[in-house]
């Protein structure tokens, strides 16, 4: 809640940065009950403190107790009371950290967004080789053939426009308009209307500043979409160092492949941007 939430930060300003999760529970109303405190660590309230989104779960279960439990305040009661110094012996256990889709994933289902990840960030190096990024639009030839992917936006289907449907994606870059013809539009038409990532094939249509995908083929990404094949081989760029090693950093011989970015999307599909549709 807001109210709640505007405490938290006077409370900051009052007595300084909460240098731990134990000393933000001290600090705090008993009323940030410990699902609240579950969902600050899933979106990385508590990035600052040096412990992993795992680590700080665990000590909220041993401060906090479970919620189904009445007789366990954590001590988390709203009156002045002498602090003792007493560690758990517990508190210290170490535990890897979530992986970046994860991580997506909670910030997704939480905030409708992430903070620092775009769902396509993980999957550009599954998708076709020819998929072109919105920020290289501009510099490609009038009617180019070319695949764009993206999270989408906006659909429009404007009564004036003789059946043309109009969606807005969104890359990790910027914007791409793809434009639906409407014998497109009704080939592909359960994929337009209910997928939140779509992979797009067409001509780029360039009039001044404005930039058009007039598509022909709509796909949508999701665990098991066949865009598997003819993937890019190699890292995405800048990535090089990642693949230093096989099958990924670290790994032992003979260890599992990472697990497959696509299944993200299945999770994302249940919490993904709302788009705004007219028409």
């Amino acid at each position: 809640g807001e109210e709640t939430a505007r405490g938290i930060a006077r409370e900051r300003e009052r007595r300084g940065p909460y240098t731990s999760l134990v000393d933000f529970l001290r600090r705090t109303p008993a009323t940030l009950k410990r699902p609240a405190v579950e969902n600050l660590v899933w979106v990385g309230a508590f990035e600052g403190l040096g412990l992993t989104r795992r680590e700080l779960l665990w000590q909220a279960g041993l401060w906090l107790g479970p919620e189904s439990d009445p007789r366990r305040t954590g001590g988390r009661d709203d009156h002045p009371q002498q602090e003792l110094p007493l560690e758990d012996p517990h508190a210290d256990r170490a535990f890897r950290n979530i992986d970046d889709g994860d991580r997506m994933v909670a910030e997704y289902r939480m905030l409708r967004f992430s903070t620092d990840l775009h769902p396509l960030s993980l999957l550009w190096d599954r998708l076709p080789r020819d998929t072109v990024p919105s920020e290289r639009l501009p510099h490609l030839p009038q009617r180019s053939r070319v695949r764009v992917a993206g999270v989408v936006t906006a659909r429009q289907r404007p009564s004036t426009a003789k059946g043309y449907v109009f969606v807005l994606m969104e890359d990790m870059y910027g914007q791409i308009n793809v434009i639906l013809k409407p014998g497109i539009y009704e080939r592909y038409r359960s994929v337009v209307r209910l997928e939140p990532f779509l992979l797009v094939a067409g001509e780029l249509r360039k009039d001044g500043a404005s930039l058009n995908v007039v598509a022909r083929e709509v796909i949508a990404l999701r665990e098991g979409a066949p865009v598997r094949s003819g993937t890019r081989p190699g890292p995405r760029p800048g990535a090089e160092a990642e693949s230093a090693a096989s099958p990924h950093p670290g790994a032992p011989e003979g260890a599992p492949d990472p697990p497959d970015p696509f299944r993200y999307l299945t999770a994302l599909r249940q919490h993904s941007p709302d788009a705004k549709s007219w028409g």
